[in-house]
């Protein structure tokens, strides 16, 4: 995404800092975003990209913080409300994040944004709202796979788990190399008591991507139901390694500045 207003120097000094920030050193990478925020501090593209970096080194308050400040000088900033309401997610402040994504909605329509508040009113307990949300999701993008896969688990919450299957074995249908549906079906089957068949879930996930925490904790559960605690150690144990080891969020929440 463009920055606009920025002069050449400054859009050459943000495309700098950002490529350090993405090498690990968001140390270097402030320095220079601070130079930039004093010739230019009224630009709110400026701090929200700041503040997605931040929030990229999971180093959510301050990236709140700059987030903040970009609504302060232009509210309807769309993609600060939207960052915002990840990061207070991310720090489990879920009624915060709930009124951040809905004004990020009410500014634009967004199926990945109804998805995010699905998650959000999942924590809350408000599995009809949640699903709710996932259907509206797909109404505006009916391949959204993780709508289908969030759909899926808040029917398994309500103890619907025929629709929870196959909420999840309709995402998989689109597309059957997604970890994170496998192993939602894979939790969505356990809690219908169907153990091995939720065990190949949990198997193809890892079979696809060796390194997704999610599907080790969620494997190693299992295995605790199935009476094999060592087994279910060995997996958590797993997942606990992946996630110190995977430090900075891989979500793809980079931006280009062309």
């Amino acid at each position: 995404m463009a920055v606009d207003e920025l002069s050449d120097d400054e859009a050459l000094a943000m495309k700098e800092a950002l490529r350090l920030s993405r090498a690990g050193d968001i140390g270097a990478a402030g320095r220079i975003f601070h130079t930039v925020i004093k010739s230019n501090n009224q630009n709110p593209s400026i701090f929200w990209i700041i503040g997605n970096e931040h929030s990229n080194h999971r180093m959510h308050e301050k990236a709140i913080a700059y987030f903040r400040r970009a609504i302060e000088l232009d509210e309807r900033c769309m993609p600060a409300w939207g960052c915002l309401g990840r990061d207070l997610m991310d720090l489990g402040r879920w009624d915060e994040a709930e009124v951040a994504l809905r004004r990020r909605l009410e500014l634009g329509e967004s199926a990945n944004h109804y998805v995010f508040l699905a998650m959000v009113l999942l924590e809350q307990s408000r599995h009809e709202d949640a699903i709710s949300c996932c259907e509206r999701a797909l109404q505006l993008n009916d391949h959204q796979v993780d709508a289908l896969t969030m759909q899926g688990f808040a029917y398994s919450l309500l103890g619907f788990h025929e629709k929870a299957v196959e909420a999840c074995r309709r995402a998989i249908a689109l597309d059957d190399q997604y970890d994170d549906a496998h192993t939602c079906l894979g939790v969505v089957l356990s809690r219908a008591n169907q153990l091995d068949e939720a065990s190949n879930a949990f198997q193809r996930a890892l079979d696809i991507n060796p390194q997704y925490a999610p599907a080790y904790r969620e494997f190693g559960k299992l295995q605790h139901l199935k009476g094999d605690p060592a087994l279910a150690e060995s997996y958590l144990r797993s997942a606990d390694e992946l996630d110190r080891e995977q430090g900075i969020n891989g979500d793809g929440r980079n931006i280009d500045l062309g």
